[in-house]
Formats: structure tokens, sequence, C-alpha cells
């Protein structure tokens, strides 16, 4: 039991680490913090991959420990009520949060500001000066 909380723990570790590189000037944005903070996590962008791809091993195989079939038990043994904490409801909870997480960057685009870009033409005419 112990194990599982310590493999889910590792999982949003690196979830959260691949969060770092993409989700943190979001919440600078967001939050109006300097561009430096932001931009101090950047060194994490060439990891994220791998990051992922661990993060999709651990919740792997947490789903397979939990899906797996039990050993069968002897027919008087009655068998406790799981904590919220061990129970695929809570399980499923963190696994959707990883997913948002982790997806961060695909839109992300939504929080940004959209800016139209304008364009000042000065034409210069010998007798005036026009801004158009």
């Amino acid at each position: 039991m112990k194990t599982d909380i310590k493999l889910i723990a590792t999982g949003l570790l690196a979830a959260v680490a691949t969060f770092l590189c993409c989700g943190v000037p979001i919440l600078a944005l967001i939050l109006g913090i300097s561009g430096g903070f932001a931009s101090s996590f950047g060194w994490i962008e060439p990891f994220r991959p791998y990051l992922i791809g661990f993060t999709v091993l651990v919740f792997s195989y947490l789903w397979y420990k939990k899906l797996k079939p039990s050993k069968q038990t002897a027919c008087c043994e009655t068998q406790e009520k799981q904590k919220f904490i061990q129970s695929k409801i809570f399980l499923s909870l963190i696994t959707i949060l990883v997913a948002i997480i982790m997806t961060l960057p695909y839109y992300s685009h939504l929080f940004y500001p959209k800016t139209e870009k304008q364009v000042q033409i000065i034409i210069v005419d010998k007798s005036n000066l026009k801004t158009v």
C-alpha cells in the first residue's frame, strides 16, 4: 500500500517537472511575475519527453497493479475497506490531473492574450507629415 503512494508521488513529481518548462511562464503571465523567474526553468525542456515517458510508465504500472485480479481469499476472511487514497477513484483523479499537466503545451496558447499586429505607415510629403 505504501509502495502505491510512493509510486503516485513519483509519477506526480515527474509530471510536475514536465509542467515546469511550459507551465511556469503561463503562471508568471497570469500572476504578473517577472520573466526572469519564468524562464529559469527552460533547462528542463530537453528532458520533457523522457519525463513524460517515465510518468506514463509509472502510471501504467500503478493501473496494472490496481486492476490485476487479486489472489483468492478464504471464504471466511473479510476484506478491509480501503482508504480513499488507495482507491481507484483517487488514482483516476490523479491520472486525469497528470494528463492535464503533461498536455499543457498543446493548449497553452489559450492563456496568452491575442494581440493584433498594428502597422503604422508614415507618408512624408514635402509640405505635410501624415500618419496613416
